[in-house]
C-alpha cells in the first residue's frame, strides 16, 4: 500500500509453508515500501520525462511555424517589391519610348502625307498605293503604340479623365 492505496501486490512461494515473525514482517514491510516508493519515484520521473519531451516538441513545432510564417511573409514582402520595381522600370521605359516612337512615326506619317501631296500634283500616279501603304501602316503602328501606352497609364493609374456633357444619338 501506499498512502493508502494499493499499489503493488509481493508473491513469496516456496517449497514449504512458512510464516514470518513478526520482526521479518516489519523487515519485509519496510522493504517494499521503499520498493513501492522507489517504483512511484520511476514512474513520475518517466511522466515527467515524457511530458517535457512533448512541451519540447511542441514548442519546437510552434518555432518552425513561426519561422515558416516568417519566411513565407519575408519570401511575399520582396516578391510584391520586385513586381512593383518592375512595374515602374516597364512605366518609365514606356514613357520614354513614348517619345522615341511617336516623333519620328509622326514624321514618317507626315512625310508621306506631304509625297503623296507633291505625286499627285506631279501626276505620278504610280506611286500613290505605294505612300497611301507607307501612310496607313504608320498610321496602325501609331495607333497601337497609343494604345499600349493607354494601357500603361491605366496600369500605373496616371490616367486622367476628362468630364464632358454631349448629346448621345449624335
Amino acid at each position: 500500500f501506499l498512502d493508502d492505496t494499493l499499489f503493488a501486490v509481493l508473491a513469496c512461494h516456496g517449497v514449504q509453508p512458512f510464516v514470518l515473525r513478526a520482526e521479518e514482517q516489519g523487515f519485509l514491510h519496510t522493504f517494499l515500501a521503499g520498493v513501492a516508493t522507489a517504483l512511484q519515484h520511476a514512474i513520475l520521473y518517466t511522466t515527467e520525462t515524457a511530458a517535457r519531451q512533448a512541451a519540447e516538441s511542441s514548442a519546437y513545432a510552434q518555432t518552425m511555424v513561426a519561422v515558416r510564417h516568417a519566411s513565407l511573409h519575408a519570401t511575399e514582402t520582396m516578391a510584391r517589391a520586385a513586381i512593383e520595381a518592375a512595374t515602374r522600370a516597364k512605366n518609365t521605359f514606356l514613357a520614354n519610348m513614348s517619345h522615341e516612337l511617336r516623333t519620328p512615326l509622326n514624321a514618317i506619317i507626315n512625310y508621306s502625307e506631304l509625297l503623296q501631296e507633291e505625286i499627285t500634283e506631279q501626276g505620278h500616279l504610280n506611286y500613290s498605293a505605294d505612300l497611301q501603304r507607307i501612310h496607313a501602316a504608320g498610321k496602325h503602328l501609331l495607333t497601337l503604340i497609343n494604345d499600349i501606352l493607354d494601357f500603361a497609364k491605366i496600369e500605373s493609374g496616371k490616367v486622367e479623365l476628362y468630364h464632358e456633357t454631349f448629346h448621345v444619338p449624335a
